[in-house]
C-alpha cells in the first residue's frame, strides 16, 4: 500500500523540436515533472469521476522543457478517491475503500515528441523506475503523513542516480473510459500571510485573514526524527483553542 515515485530518463537526439504533448493520467491523483520542473501546475489532477464508469487524462504542451540528450519525467502518485483507504466521514456513509473502482494508485504518460526528422514516443512501460514516496499516508478527510527523511533530492531531475530504484509494473487500467478533462482543476491562486493568536512550548496557533482552502508552508529547524504536526479548521472552541471536534463528525 505504499505510494510510490516514478521516473523515466530517456535521451534526445541534437535535433529541433518542433513540438511535443505529454498526455497524463494518474490515480487518484498526480503531479508530474520533467527535468525537475512541474509540468501541471493544477493540485489534485485528475477531477473526481466514478472511476468504473470514465476517468480524465490531462495534456500538456512540454515543448520548451525538452532539450537534446537526457531528459527525465517524474511523477508522483497519491490516493485522492480512487484509492481511499478509509471510508470518509461518519455523516457520508459513502464506504469509499469498498467502492467498485478501488484499486492501488496508477498512473499512464505518453510524449509525443515532433522532431525536425520524425517522431519520438515516450511511455509508461517496465522501463520506467518506481520507489517509495515520502508520501506515507494520503487521505481526502483525514490529512497527510510526510516522512522527508525518505526524499532524495534530486529524483526528478537530471544526473540522477536511481540505480537502487525499481523497475515498474504494468498494471490493469480501470474499467471506466479514460476521456479528456475540459474543466479546470485547483490551481494557487494566492499566498495569504498568518497572524500568531497563541504560543506555547508545544504549540502555535495561527490565523489566516479570510476563509480559504490551502495548506500551511513553515520553516522550521530541528533534529532528523523530530515530528511537526499540522492540524486545521474553520473554528475556534469557546477557550480560543482550535476547534477539530465538527470536521469529520
Amino acid at each position: 500500500d505504499e505510494l510510490p515515485l516514478i521516473r523515466k530518463s530517456f535521451s534526445l537526439p541534437n535535433k529541433k523540436i518542433l513540438k511535443a504533448r505529454v498526455y497524463a493520467c494518474g490515480l487518484g491523483s498526480y503531479n508530474l515533472f520533467l527535468n525537475g520542473k512541474r509540468v501541471n501546475e493544477e493540485l489534485l489532477n485528475p477531477l473526481i469521476t466514478r472511476y468504473h464508469v470514465n476517468y480524465f487524462y490531462n495534456v500538456y504542451d512540454i515543448t520548451s522543457m525538452l532539450s537534446s540528450g537526457e531528459n527525465v519525467f517524474g511523477a508522483e502518485l497519491g490516493r485522492g478517491y480512487y484509492s481511499m483507504n478509509s471510508n470518509g466521514t461518519e455523516w457520508q456513509k459513502e464506504n469509499w475503500k469498498n467502492a467498485e473502482w478501488r484499486d492501488q494508485p496508477k498512473c499512464k504518460i505518453v510524449a509525443f515528441i515532433t522532431l525536425e526528422d520524425g517522431e519520438t514516443c515516450i511511455y509508461t512501460d517496465e522501463s520506467w523506475q518506481i520507489t517509495k514516496s515520502p508520501l506515507i499516508v494520503d487521505e481526502a478527510y483525514y490529512g497527510e503523513e510526510y516522512d522527508a527523511r525518505i526524499l532524495q533530492d534530486g529524483w526528478n531531475n537530471i544526473g540522477f542516480n536511481a540505480e537502487k530504484w525499481e523497475s515498474a509494473k504494468i498494471a490493469a487500467a480501470p474499467k471506466g473510459k479514460a476521456i479528456p478533462q475540459l474543466a479546470e482543476g485547483s490551481i494557487i491562486e494566492k499566498t495569504l500571510p498568518l497572524k500568531e493568536l497563541y504560543h506555547s512550548d508545544s504549540e502555535i496557533l495561527f490565523i489566516a485573514e479570510e476563509m480559504t482552502t490551502g495548506w500551511a508552508k513553515l520553516v522550521v529547524e530541528g533534529n532528523l526524527g523530530d515530528e511537526i504536526e499540522i492540524s486545521y479548521s474553520e473554528w475556534l472552541d469557546e477557550n480560543g483553542k482550535l476547534d477539530l471536534k465538527g470536521l469529520l463528525s
